[in-house]
């Protein structure tokens, strides 16, 4: 995390990416989006019990990662890679 020198604030490490607010492992929502963004067909259901995690979570951060892969899919941006994939632009803040 980052610390501001003249107000203190404290700035999350994963403020401003796909990560940002989650609520469970980072390696398990890295696991969701490989497996979401290389277009491999997994059942949500299944994918929640192979993570040990809920179903309605899994597919949150399911769709929230397609959403993502839709701005991508733009012929202006296609040749983003990863780093476009998990860091957001400032208009595209996630809740």
């Amino acid at each position: 995390s980052r610390r501001c020198r003249k107000c203190n604030y404290k700035e999350s490490i994963t403020s401003g990416t796909i990560f940002h607010h989650l609520r469970f492992p980072i390696d398990k929502a890295l696991y969701i989006l490989i497996v979401t963004s290389t277009g491999r067909k997994i059942n949500i259901s299944e994918l929640s019990r192979k993570l040990d995690l809920r179903l309605k979570t899994v597919w949150n951060f399911h769709n929230k990662v397609k959403e993502e892969l839709s701005y991508l899919k733009s012929p202006i941006k296609s040749n983003e890679g990863w780093t476009s994939l998990i860091i957001t632009p400032k208009k595209r803040k996630y809740k």
